[in-house]
């Protein structure tokens, strides 16, 4: 497994990362067990979560997970502060105040029974919270050994700039990461948040590359929503609807299929190479509700490792 730096001066991770959303949703602890144990063998070491995450369970699920296998030292764990850690929190436990973010770090560490998380993110940009009130927490979680590295998620590239020049010039810590939708599908505006990362010597980790399975086998041959799916089910299922009969998509699709078939690469292998291919320094998470799943976008790895393939036809959305 290659690996990349989040950041000039940052900590080093796995080129693919393990994104862990269906953990306590679709996968329960002995399926998520041989998905991390697999990962592991592989050599992921990025694991990607959130308090959020089953509201908790997907926590302890990895807590329970890392503590069985006895290699809790051997990943890298990020997870995500701000959202909702129990369906029945009220208000003031929700978002990004000083005390929310302390809070949520604190069930974070108790829940995956970790003492220190290697990056702690937030979830998503806020205007209700200052950026000095969020960095003033982070950057108190960090002198407290609760936290290694922090950075943020699904911050456009006006958001990320201004939250780390406030940073910057308060004579705080700064963000090491930003993580965003990143996929064949989802590619606009995208190369400025690679640009503004090299700027400020951060990292990127992208999320989606598969657009929550829209760039599969099925979708090349399929015109409806696969059945008991993960956007069947889940609450993307109106979006990812209307975006599956987009013409783009189809049009993405087609030639996915057609340099599917030219090379005998399943459709989302090739949705994955093509991201690995696109930014060299960006780590990329999958998500998979399945083993077989996994095992399969490894692999893809090995493909891009050889670097003979030509993804150019995929170039032009």
């Amino acid at each position: 497994m290659n690996i990349v730096r989040l950041g000039s001066n940052g900590p080093f991770v796995s080129r693919i990362g393990l994104g862990t959303m269906m953990m306590g949703w679709k996968l329960n602890e002995n399926e998520s067990l041989d998905i991390l144990a697999c990962s592991y063998d592989n050599g992921i070491t990025l694991i990607d979560t959130s308090v959020s995450y089953a509201r908790g369970l997907c926590h302890e699920i990895i807590g329970n997970c890392l503590a069985r296998l006895k290699k809790r030292n051997e990943f890298f764990i990020a997870t995500k502060v701000g959202g909702i850690s129990n369906d029945n929190d009220p208000p003031e436990l929700i978002g990004y105040s000083r005390a929310n973010i302390i809070r949520q770090c604190e069930l974070s560490l108790k829940q995956l029974k970790i003492e220190s998380i290697d990056l702690l993110q937030l979830h998503h940009p806020t205007s209700v919270t200052s950026h000095e009130e969020m960095l003033e927490a982070l950057n108190a979680l960090s002198f407290a050994g609760k936290i290694k590295n922090f950075g943020v998620c699904n911050y456009d590239a006006t958001d990320f700039f201004k939250f780390y020049e406030t940073a910057k010039l308060a004579g705080l810590s700064t963000p090491i990461s930003n993580q965003f939708s990143f996929s064949l599908l989802d590619q606009s505006n995208k190369d400025f948040l690679f640009t503004n990362a090299q700027l400020t010597n951060t990292g990127t980790i992208t999320w989606g590359p598969l657009s929550s399975g829209l760039l599969t086998d099925w979708y090349t041959t399929n015109n409806t929503i696969k059945p008991n799916s993960r956007i069947a089910i889940g609450r993307e299922h109106k979006d990812k609807s209307t975006l599956l009969h987009k013409k783009q998509t189809q049009d993405v699709l087609m030639n996915l299929k057609a340099l599917s078939s030219k090379t005998k690469i399943s459709t989302q292998k090739l949705a994955l190479l093509w991201i690995l291919k696109k930014s060299q320094f960006n780590s990329v998470l999958i998500g998979p509700s399945k083993l077989s799943h996994l095992t399969e976008l490894i692999s893809a790895e090995t493909d891009f490792n050889k670097n003979t393939l030509d993804l150019s036809l995929l170039d032009t959305y």
